[in-house]
């Protein structure tokens, strides 16, 4: 009999571990499932405790914070931190080089919508929207997706002529250096128009637009 009790109890517990995986159960939650079912079973067949005990410690390590962050985190952040590989110069000037903006709060979970809702909404000027409604206009008529993607397997001749000639692929580089200085808006706004018609021409014109010299 007590054999008996003491089977039922660890199938039990192994049943509860099974769950608390296939759940999906959060920390909290799952480690309170385990430790109510390591007493329930240990009242059926005091021998579970065998594998009770170390389920509930490990319960206790993953609720309390302090403990859980000396033996778990900290080593594990120690331990991946020597097998990460060293960052070359190339992704420390593009890492660098960029500013964070209303999106770092957003993705550190903590946004503050009003200061979200004080920034201005961007405007075209009067030279972006000129753009856009003619060279950008006049690209979307010559360009063909069909064609490109399965006749020709690459843009047309014309079509490479009028990006290059027209500065698509210096939207964002200063007028001094040849470019068209234009904003990130604007920026973003020629190749959404160009994407509806032509993805492969829309990725052509983002490339340089959006990777830099760092990368070329």
């Amino acid at each position: 009999m007590a054999i008996g009790l003491f089977i039922l109890a660890i199938i039990i517990q192994l049943a509860m571990v099974l769950a608390i995986f296939l759940l999906s159960l959060s920390r909290i939650t799952g480690s309170i499932v385990a430790l109510v079912t390591v007493l329930v079973t240990a009242f059926i067949s005091p021998w579970s405790l065998i594998l009770g005990i170390p389920i509930a410690l490990l319960c206790i390590v993953l609720l309390v914070a302090p403990i859980r962050q000396s033996l778990i985190t900290r080593p594990v952040y120690k331990t991946l931190g020597g097998a990460m590989p060293s960052m070359s110069d190339t992704e420390r000037e593009a890492l660098d080089a960029g500013t964070s903006w209303w999106e770092k709060e957003l993705f550190m979970g903590n946004p503050d919508w009003d200061t979200f809702a004080q920034y201005p909404y961007p405007e075209l000027s009067a030279e972006e929207q000129s753009f856009i409604d003619n060279e950008v206009e006049v690209l979307c008529a010559m360009l063909d997706e069909w064609k490109i993607q399965h006749e020709d397997k690459e843009l047309s001749p014309e079509a490479w002529q009028f990006i290059k000639a027209n500065g698509f692929l210096g939207l964002i580089i200063p007028k001094e250096f040849g470019g068209l200085d234009f904003s990130s808006y604007a920026q973003s706004r020629i190749m959404s128009k160009i994407a509806s018609r032509s993805p492969t021409a829309a990725v052509t014109c983002m490339v340089p637009n959006s990777l830099g010299l760092v990368s070329c």
